[in-house]
C-alpha cells in the first residue's frame, strides 16, 4: 500500500517539474502569486498544462523562494516594543497571543481552506517575520514564503469539554520567535458539517483591526480557490518592516522631541501612575481565556451591519 503524498513531497514533485520544463526550454516565471510560461508553439500540451496547475501552489513557493532574497533586518516598531518578544530560547507569552475561534456549520472545501492560507502567507510578509536579538536591541526579518502547516483533526464524537481543551492548548502553545511562523491555524471537525477554525498568531504581527480584515480576506480567498476562479493579482501591499523602519527614523527625529517636547509641557511633571483596584489577584504573565456566545440575527440586520461597516472603512 503506498503512502498518502505529503507537503514535502508535493514540493519535490514541483521542483522535477520545474527543471523538466526549463529542460525542454519552457520559461516559468511569477509575477506576485501569478505564473506565466513561454514556449516555442507545440511545446506545452495539455498534460503539462495539468502538471501545472496541480502543482501551482508549489511551484509558486519555488518561484518565490528562489526569486526573492531576504530582507535585510529592520527595528521593531513603537507598538512591537511593548511586547515581550520571548525569552530567552524564543519562547513567547501566551498572553500575547492573537485567537480566532469560529465555528462553521455547513459544507466546506478544505482543500481550498488550505489554499487560501497559503496565499496569506505569500500576501502578507509580517506573518513569516522572525525576531532575534542582537545585544539589548531585537531586530524583526522577513524571510521567503515557506509551505503553510495546516492543522486538520477529527474530533467527532467527542464532549464539548475536550474541544475547548484542544482548542486551549492550541492557542496558546507558545511561538518561536526565530524560525518566522507568526500564524498557525487548526480546524477541527466537530460533526459532518460542524466545525470549529482556530487560527492562533502573536500581537507581534497582528492586532484586533488586522484580524478582521486578515478574516475577511480569508473568506474571499476560500471563496475564490472553491469556485475554481483564477486569482487576480494582488494590490502592492507596503512591508511592515518598511513601515518600523520608518518610525525609527522619526523617533531619532526632530520633529519627534518637539513633540514629546509639547507633550511634557502640557502635561506637566509630577504625574503618578493611577493603580485601580481588582477583584482579584494579577496573574504573574498574561493568560486569556474564550467562550462562545450564541444569538439569532435577523437577514435584514445582517444586512444592513455590513453595509454600515463598508461604509465606515
Amino acid at each position: 500500500m503506498s503512502r498518502p503524498e505529503t507537503a514535502e513531497d508535493a514540493m519535490d514533485k514541483a521542483g522535477d517539474l520545474l527543471f523538466d520544463l526549463r529542460r525542454r526550454g519552457i520559461r516559468i516565471w511569477n509575477e506576485g502569486t501569478r505564473i506565466h510560461h513561454a514556449a516555442p508553439e507545440g511545446y506545452v500540451d495539455e498534460k503539462i498544462l495539468h502538471q501545472m496547475k496541480d502543482s501551482r501552489e508549489e511551484i509558486l513557493l519555488h518561484l518565490l523562494q528562489n526569486n526573492q532574497s531576504e530582507v535585510p533586518p529592520h527595528p521593531l516598531s513603537r507598538t512591537q516594543k511593548r511586547f515581550q518578544v520571548g525569552t530567552g530560547d524564543g519562547r513567547t507569552n501566551p498572553g500575547d497571543h492573537v485567537r480566532l475561534i469560529h465555528r462553521l456549520r455547513g459544507p466546506l472545501d478544505v482543500d481550498a481552506l488550505e489554499s487560501a492560507f497559503q496565499e496569506l502567507l505569500v500576501q502578507h510578509p509580517c506573518l513569516r517575520t522572525r525576531f532575534e536579538s542582537k545585544g539589548t536591541t531585537v531586530l524583526q526579518q522577513t524571510i521567503p514564503p515557506c509551505r503553510f502547516k495546516f492543522d486538520h483533526q477529527s474530533m467527532m464524537g467527542e464532549p464539548r469539554e475536550e474541544i475547548d481543551a484542544r482548542i486551549k492548548g492550541f492557542v496558546e502553545k507558545p511561538f518561536d520567535v526565530k524560525t518566522g511562523q507568526m500564524i498557525r491555524a487548526m480546524l477541527i471537525d466537530a460533526d459532518t458539517d460542524d466545525r470549529f477554525l482556530v487560527v492562533a498568531s502573536h500581537h507581534l504581527v497582528i492586532d484586533g483591526w488586522s484580524s478582521a480584515l486578515l478574516l475577511e480576506e480569508l473568506t474571499n480567498l476560500h471563496a475564490m480557490f472553491s469556485s475554481g476562479r483564477s486569482k487576480e493579482s494582488p494590490a502592492k501591499i507596503g512591508r511592515f518592516t518598511d513601515y518600523a523602519q520608518s518610525m525609527e527614523e522619526w523617533e531619532r527625529s526632530d520633529s519627534c522631541r518637539e513633540h514629546i517636547e509639547e507633550w511634557r509641557k502640557d502635561i506637566g511633571t509630577g504625574l503618578v501612575a493611577t493603580v485601580l483596584p481588582s477583584d482579584h489577584s494579577r496573574h504573574e504573565s498574561r493568560i486569556a481565556s474564550f467562550g462562545e456566545v450564541s444569538s439569532t440575527v435577523k437577514g435584514g440586520l445582517v444586512a444592513d451591519l455590513a453595509a454600515r461597516t463598508r461604509e465606515w472603512r
